[in-house]
């Protein structure tokens, strides 16, 4: 039995991909982050993707003091992760072969929000919770078996087996 590669490049094949060199390039972090081609999976996108932007977010709020200066910071932290939250959304959406361009709704979820707060007596952060559960939901559904129009499955399977039974 071949051992699955968790992710795999777009346009190349998963079993030509060593695990241990991917991880400990550079080139990877960097697409990883900056590059909505591809898929991601639910593992790479809940270790990797939701948990530490959402970390970072939270310590942000934590520790940027609530001061006009402070805003300002809050800004320029929201403008540094919006880039790779958006392209993590992407690709996972691309896993479940969807287009990329549904994350726009995730981004709009907030601003909806807002809007709703002249007619809706609603929490200023309820916002920014529908958008976290949205994160959430995004991550608990698996992804395309096989090959899809976004690239080759970042599990290695193909498109048989997730509806094939084990053969024991």
């Amino acid at each position: 039995m071949t051992e699955k590669k968790p992710y795999a490049p777009p346009g190349s094949r998963v079993e030509e991909v060593s695990t241990q060199s991917v991880l400990s390039s550079g080139a990877f972090w960097v697409r990883f982050y900056l590059s909505p081609v591809g898929r991601t999976s639910r593992l790479y996108y809940w270790l990797f993707g939701l948990l530490p932007l959402t970390l970072m977010a939270f310590a942000a709020g934590f520790f940027i003091p609530r001061t006009r200066a402070g805003i300002y910071y809050h800004i320029a932290f929201g403008l540094l992760i919006f880039w790779p939250y958006i392209v993590i959304l992407a690709r996972r959406l691309h896993d479940l072969n969807l287009m990329g361009w549904w994350a726009a709704i995730y981004w709009l979820i907030p601003v909806g929000v807002v809007f709703m707060e002249t007619s809706f007596q609603l929490p200023p952060i309820a916002g920014s919770n529908l958008n976290f559960i949205a994160a959430m939901v995004l991550g608990l559904f698996p992804g395309t078996a096989g090959p899809n129009r976004y690239g080759s499955d970042p599990l290695g399977r193909k498109s048989n087996e997730a509806t094939a039974p084990a053969a024991e």
